[in-house]
């Protein structure tokens, strides 16, 4: 009999499964998913070509749309608006290989810091040397 554990846990199953999610190798791509939560970037507000960006600015206004219509039709329309998810984030405050960005992570104290002094991108050996 053929065993499940061994046909289910293949290498190459694996390494499939991995490259879907964006595991092997690693990359952003699951991140562009359309099932993956969206935002509206809160810096570059419309300027934008993102696609799912567009989507939620539009349903943005068809709710605001009908709210003001079930507002103006004496219901309490102002309890279902709703504005679209922003992206809070801050973009690097530094350069990517430059001293000013080596500085700001020597002198990062926390998480949040170097975060900050990165912008989330990942760091290598050229951000120290």
């Amino acid at each position: 009999m053929e065993s499940t554990l061994d046909k289910a846990f293949l290498k190459q199953r694996n390494l499939s499964c991995w490259r879907r999610c964006g595991a092997v190798p690693l990359t952003r791509m699951p991140l562009l998913l359309p099932s993956v939560r969206q935002e509206v970037d809160g810096l570059n507000a419309g300027n934008s070509s993102n696609k799912a960006e567009h989507k939620l600015k539009e349903l943005e206004g068809w709710n605001h749309y009908y709210c003001n219509l079930l507002t103006a039709n004496g219901y309490c329309g102002m309890q279902l608006k709703i504005y679209a998810p922003v992206r809070k984030t801050t973009p690097a405050t530094t350069v990517a290989n430059t001293k000013e960005r080596v500085k700001a992570i020597r002198d990062a104290k926390s998480s949040g810091q170097m975060l900050y002094a990165t912008g989330g991108q990942h760091l290598n050996s050229d951000d120290f040397f």
